[in-house]
């Protein structure tokens, strides 16, 4: 990597064991539901994931929660939040009831769901 280099990829914290194994030339088993992050440590113009998924709490309450480039969305017991990274990266507006985002909050609901989905199969 070049000094003082870094990277706009989104990454997961599951993605730091198959980076290490690969850096340390250890097999790797297949059903991790991390990746390596060698190709951004090489090139840090290289995309990250499409999508991050991370459990969240805020005290004892436990949320889930998906970023993309753009977007983070979370579903809490008490309800939603969508924030618009590009224009309120502070997330300060949550735009979850507004109608003008109907469209990309039902994409981003799916878009939990799946990631939801992934984490718990794997760990079956």
């Amino acid at each position: 990597t070049k000094p003082g280099s870094s990277s706009e990829g989104l990454v997961e914290l599951v993605d730091l064991y198959p980076t290490m194994a690969e850096l340390c030339k250890i097999p790797v088993p297949d059903e991790l539901q991390g990746r390596t992050l060698v190709p951004l440590l090489l090139d840090p113009e290289a995309p990250g994931r499409d999508v991050v998924f991370t459990v969240v709490s805020r005290g004892a309450t436990l949320g889930k929660a998906i970023r993309t480039d753009r977007w983070r969305y979370a579903v809490w017991p008490d309800g939603e939040e969508l924030y618009d990274l590009q224009n309120d990266y502070a997330e300060h507006h949550n735009l979850a009831n507004s109608e003008e985002h109907a469209v990309t909050l039902a994409a981003m609901r799916t878009r939990l769901a799946q990631a939801n989905t992934r984490a718990e199969d794997a760990k079956r």
